[in-house]
């Protein structure tokens, strides 16, 4: 990798790391891996076992999943300053369960799970900071899906149509789908 990042910099245009001090950089700076990813790369396939979470500083990242005929399909295209692959640390399962792409060449920040669960178990401040982080995001991601699914339920109800299971079913689907970035 060529270009020299400034991790503080980095860190401090995302929205996730907004009330991170110096002291959270300074450990963050000696824990993180720096991964290069070239266009159409996999940093993580669905059904992988998780092994960390993501920071993405450049570049551009798909966030794809499979649709079982062989095809995937977008669920979301991410920019600078984004996380993703965090889910994995809330769930009992450790899969992955969609998969990341390069849209574009970038470079992202890996945080690996075993140093992250080090950290917790110190009981250290910066990985609680982290899990705030991952809280808020995660009820942003709520708060989109739940109007998300209103809309869909308000269609339903001017077309004069009830929404059926099949519906639903699909919608949990992408809800679900869409929180595990």
């Amino acid at each position: 990798m060529n270009k020299q990042y400034n991790l503080k910099e980095i860190f401090s245009n995302s929205k996730f790391f907004k009330e991170f001090d110096d002291t959270d950089f300074k450990l963050l700076e000696d824990t993180v891996e720096w991964k290069a990813i070239a266009k159409g790369e996999y940093l993580f396939k669905e059904g992988d076992e998780y092994n960390g979470f993501f920071l993405l500083c450049d570049g551009d990242i798909e966030i794809v999943k499979g649709n079982g005929n062989g095809d995937s399909e977008t669920l979301a295209v991410l920019s600078e300053g984004e996380i993703f692959g965090e889910l994995a640390l809330f769930l009992s399962a450790k899969k992955r369960v969609a998969s990341a792409r390069g849209k574009t060449d970038g470079t992202c920040c890996f945080f690996p799970l075993k140093v992250f669960e080090h950290l917790l178990a110190e009981d250290n401040i910066t990985a609680h900071r982290i899990v705030l982080s991952i809280s808020r995001t995660l009820s942003k991601r709520l708060e989109h899906m739940n109007q998300e699914l209103i809309k869909l339920m308000m269609t339903r109800n001017e077309a004069c149509k009830p929404v059926n299971k099949y519906d639903l079913k699909k919608f949990k689907d992408q809800l679900l789908a869409s929180w595990s970035f």
